[in-house]
């Protein structure tokens, strides 16, 4: 990471810096990597011998005190928070060349890649002029949500790997009056898919969405870059297409399979070769049954053709997995001990480039509960909140030696993500 850090642009003054950007990265992904919940935490929790110690080791530096919680807010106020993302977007790209991930695909070929909007911060008055605005029994609130991109997989991995704001881009007038134009979660998926395509241009992906995406546009973005998704299918978003699919399973009987998985009983239909346009589309219907309880039904829409051979991979390990980016994304970011929704800085381009170390820091602490270096650490440890406090505990208080460093780096390593 030393190597991507260095690219980091810096127009301080050289003669007046004492903390290197690296060290400053640093001090910001540990504020959300032990969950301090709150920037004021820094001075509280991080201005410790054993801190200084590990950050002067990863960063090859030699400062004597941990940088302050303000000197922080100041640099993440001007640096470009495209460059943050850019570091991300190097340790997403370094998993993917490792193979780290590779036994996740679905049906061997594509990542999972999940997309959702979720809010961020709110408040009461008007935070900036991108603020998107709500306004409900005669009050109105200014907000600012995200549109996340993550790869998901099975065993509860969900890692950021791209980023776009939704946010107002400009103010028009009518009439006199000031008239926001609104963004919104969908253009924001056509700027994201540019820019994720950008970055991983090789990368095969299927897209797991829900039922907002079930649009030509989103078809016709999917098509041009390769992509495969599955999307979850409603009769609102599609009302023709829909009814024609019940109609057609009704003649293709032979388009049926059975499993029955953990005691549950699943029944799969579905329907291939449906023209929407210039597009090929097939529909997958699930109803999930199990004992005492009421039965589910479950719908997606998708470019991959099904068969009895994968329609059961293509529902559970495809389009199934969406959840992940709500639970072992956002909730875990809002509720694990993050605070996604508390408000790190009043600054547009800081509170992005707080956002961006919460999801570097999301990712490294997932490496470390889902890896297998430390086997069974959520059970040893209570939660996955114990994980970060005691990890907090054991770099304050008991820095490493440079003997004990280097014992511990003398020989290669691997921790596995997949144990199979």
């Amino acid at each position: 990471m030393g190597e991507w850090l260095a690219r980091l642009p810096d127009r301080r003054d050289p003669v007046w810096v004492t903390y290197p950007l690296r060290h400053v990265f640093w001090v910001g992904v540990f504020l959300f990597l032990f969950k301090l919940q709150a920037r004021r935490q820094v001075k509280f929790l991080l201005h410790q011998p054993g801190i200084l110690a590990h950050i002067n080791r990863i960063t090859h530096g030699r400062n004597d005190t941990v940088t302050h919680g303000d000197n922080l807010e100041k640099i993440l106020r001007w640096l470009p928070w495209q460059d943050l993302a850019s570091i991300r977007t190097e340790m997403m790209r370094r998993l993917l060349r490792m193979k780290a991930l590779c036994g996740y695909r679905l049906l061997d070929r594509d990542y999972i890649i999940a997309v959702d909007g979720t809010g961020v911060v709110c408040f009461e008055k008007r935070h900036c002029k991108r603020c998107l605005t709500k306004t409900s029994n005669g009050k109105t609130v200014y907000y600012h949500p995200v549109l996340e991109a993550k790869l998901v997989t099975s065993t509860g991995l969900a890692l950021s790997l791209e980023t776009e704001f939704i946010e107002n881009p400009e103010i028009g007038h009518e009439n006199g009056k000031e008239k926001m134009k609104q963004d919104c979660e969908l253009k924001a998926f056509y700027r994201m898919a540019a820019r994720l395509k950008e970055n991983f241009p090789q990368l095969r992906i299927c897209l797991v969405l829900d039922a907002l995406y079930a649009a030509k546009g989103v078809f016709d973005v999917c098509k041009k870059n390769q992509w495969r998704f599955i999307i979850t299918f409603k009769k609102g978003s599609m009302p023709a297409t829909y009814e024609d699919t019940l109609r057609m399973e009704k003649f293709q009987e032979e388009n049926r399979i059975t499993y029955r998985p953990d005691g549950k009983i699943q029944t799969f239909r579905w329907v291939n070769e449906i023209v929407y346009g210039d597009h090929v589309l097939h529909a997958i219907h699930c109803t999930e049954e199990k004992p005492n309880a009421k039965p589910l039904t479950f719908a997606w829409i998708t470019n991959i053709n099904a068969s009895n051979r994968n329609v059961i991979q293509i529902a559970n390990q495809g389009g199934r997995q969406r959840w992940k980016i709500e639970n072992q994304g956002f909730n875990m970011q809002k509720n694990g001990g993050y605070n996604l929704e508390h408000a790190y800085s009043h600054h547009d381009n800081a509170g992005k480039n707080y956002y961006l170390l919460l999801q570097i820091a999301h990712i490294i602490n997932q490496l470390i509960e889902k890896g297998s270096l430390l086997k069974n650490i959520r059970q040893a440890c209570g939660s996955i909140k114990n994980i970060a406090r005691l990890l907090l505990e054991s770099i304050r208080n008991h820095p490493l030696s440079d003997q004990e460093y280097e014992a511990l780096f003398r020989k290669p390593f691997q921790i596995r993500l997949n144990t199979s």
